[in-house]
């Protein structure tokens, strides 16, 4: 038996925090485990009583916030060391960017025997200023020699860690790509047809989606704008879209909408509905049961574990050519790619005309993704990551 602290930035909903939960479930009879992370804002939506469930320790860092803040991550930095004393672990799991900074810096200085961290994006482009981008750059560079082991979650994930870092590090990066429990993910036509009457959409009309933060990276700006062009022509005027979350631009972006003269309506709509935003959804097979196509437009990605989801949920995906996305589905039977705004347009136009495309790749995902994204691999490989 092993002792594992695991350090991630906010148990809230989102692909690293259903990753560590799974993580958490399947270890946490065999190893002792330390889980410390921060707070969620107010517009998310927390796991934390999913993680409850099991038997592990718990630990919220208040003050920790997701940017850097050099003070008061100080007296985060000496609340943790002291942790680090009393817990003793084998082994350091971080997660996401800052607890990959603090944890790893901190594991090193107390000779922890296996430093793992796993990246869950890359935030070196479309986050910071280049000039910030550079020093964390350096930092990640500093951090890696004192990294035991690098989880990259793809091989496109892996290039770019490298581009970055340099190829020193190269014999230290794992893939080990993600995964969930396919058996929380069933497509029900009965919750679909629900889901779609909460929000008032009919049975006919093609919904498209966008599932996740509502922050500027994932530029859901740029979806709005082709969307609203969209609209303007006859053959593709029977959709909706939904823009399911929450996030600091929403009101923005819900202000632009309605600049572009689209019929904008919070929670529930109707047959007029162009866009309706949603809140967080705490169970989502219901949403991806209604959904016909899952749209996503972000400047950066990592791997997004809505795209695994959404195929495991028989859905249509539209996505940009970013991250690890090539490397989750199969370009032109589950997904349609797009590099710019003149290719997602024409992308987008193309699906919802085309009703009979929309059906092959929503077959051809949840035969792809049932056979691809399997949760016993990914266990296996960190199985033998955590036996020390």
């Amino acid at each position: 038996m092993s002792k594992i602290l695991m350090f991630s930035n906010r148990l809230i909903i989102g692909g690293p925090s259903v990753h560590l939960l799974s993580l958490v479930e399947h270890f946490c009879n065999d190893h002792e485990i330390l889980l410390l992370y921060g707070a969620p804002l107010d517009d998310e939506l927390s796991m934390e009583q999913e993680f409850r469930k099991f038997d592990i320790q718990m630990y919220q860092i208040a003050n920790m916030k997701r940017s850097l803040n050099p003070i008061p991550d100080i007296f985060i930095m000496a609340e943790i060391k002291k942790l680090l004393k009393e817990f003793s672990p084998d082994i350091i799991h971080t997660h996401t960017y800052k607890p990959g900074i603090i944890g790893r810096y901190l594991a090193k200085r107390h000779n922890v025997k296996r430093i793992i961290h796993t990246y869950h994006g890359l935030i070196f482009d479309s986050y910071f200023s280049s000039a910030l981008s550079k020093v964390l750059v350096h930092i990640d560079t500093y951090l890696a020699k004192s990294t035991d082991v690098i989880i990259a979650l793809s091989e496109i994930q892996k290039q770019q860690i490298l581009d970055k870092i340099g190829n020193s590090i190269e014999n230290k990066i794992q893939i080990i790509p993600l995964s969930i429990s396919q058996d929380k993910f069933r497509y029900s036509k009965e919750d679909g047809l629900l889901f779609r009457n909460n929000i008032g959409v009919s049975e006919d009309r093609i919904l498209l989606a966008m599932v996740g933060r509502v922050a500027d990276v994932k530029n859901i700006a740029k979806t709005i704008d082709v969307f609203s062009e969209l609209k303007k022509d006859a053959n593709t005027n029977n959709s909706t879209l939904v823009i399911v979350g929450d996030g600091d631009q929403k009101n923005s972006l819900i202000a632009q909408a309605r600049a572009l003269s689209l019929k904008v309506d919070l929670e529930k709509g109707d047959e007029n509905s162009d866009i309706i935003f949603v809140s967080w959804q705490r169970e989502i097979q219901p949403l991806y049961s209604a959904i016909d196509i899952l749209v996503l437009s972000s400047k950066n990605e990592g791997t997004p574990l809505n795209i695994i989801e959404a195929q495991l949920m028989k859905t249509a995906i539209l996505a940009p050519r970013v991250g690890g996305i090539p490397d989750i589905v199969v370009e032109g039977k589950t997904a349609l790619l797009f590099d710019n705004r003149q290719e997602m347009f024409a992308k987008m136009h193309e699906l919802i005309s085309n009703r009979t495309l929309i059906g092959n790749l929503q077959q051809n995902a949840l035969k792809f993704a049932k056979e691809r994204f399997s949760i016993s691999k990914m266990l296996e490989s960190y199985n033998k990551l955590y036996n020390i």
